[in-house]
Parts: C-alpha cells; sequence; structure tokens
C-alpha cells in the first residue's frame, strides 16, 4: 500500500485558469464539463489538480511517465471523487481518495494498493 498527498493554493489555480491553455493541458474533456456545471469550479479544480499530484506521488514517478491529462478525477453520484485512466496506453491502480478544501487550500489524500 502506498500513499500521497497534495495541497493546493485556490487562489494560485485560479489565476492558472486564466490562461484557457492551462485548463485544456491539465483537465480532460470529463473533468471540464464537470467544472462548467459548478457555480464557483475553483475549489473543485484545485481539488482535482491536488488528486493528480497526489497520485503520482502515491506512485512514485512524479509526472515523468504519466501526465496530468492522462488522469481524470470524476465524482459519483454521491459526490465522492474517484480515479480514471484518459489515456488507454497507462493503467492506473485502484486507489481511494479523498479531498476537502477550505476557502483558501484544497487538499487531495489518496492510497493506492501495490
Amino acid at each position: 500500500m502506498r500513499c500521497g498527498v497534495d495541497m493546493v493554493e485556490i487562489d494560485r489555480i485560479k489565476h492558472c485558469c486564466d490562461r484557457p491553455s492551462f485548463l485544456n493541458k491539465i483537465f480532460t474533456e470529463q473533468e471540464r464539463e464537470f467544472f462548467s456545471t459548478l457555480k464557483n469550479p475553483y475549489p473543485s479544480i484545485a481539488a482535482n489538480f491536488a488528486v493528480k499530484e497526489a497520485l503520482v506521488k502515491a506512485l512514485g514517478t512524479g509526472f515523468r511517465q504519466i501526465f496530468p491529462s492522462d488522469i481524470s478525477v470524476l465524482r459519483d453520484s454521491l459526490g465522492a471523487p474517484y480515479i480514471l485512466s484518459a489515456n488507454p496506453n497507462i493503467q492506473l491502480p485502484s486507489a481511494a481518495v479523498s479531498i476537502t478544501h477550505t476557502d483558501q487550500l484544497a487538499t487531495a489524500f489518496v492510497i493506492i494498493e501495490e
């Protein structure tokens, strides 16, 4: 079992979103569709970014063998986050994901089984 954690400043992500290329480069189409349904998408955008960082920390690879856009962070019908591979050439391990945020910070915790 391995774990990864990451914390992101929401204002930093909000500033990054001023460039449309940021959203297109980092997030999948499914994620961007989800964000577009939210009144204030920035906490969720920051949380998804944190999940991607936490996942590659748990994998121990960083973003060397996998890119942020290869990972799709979605929500189930109850709002719980989960991870899917957005790249058919990359198989991601089963993962437990937890996210939380305040007005300023988003945090993600990912546990994978080896």
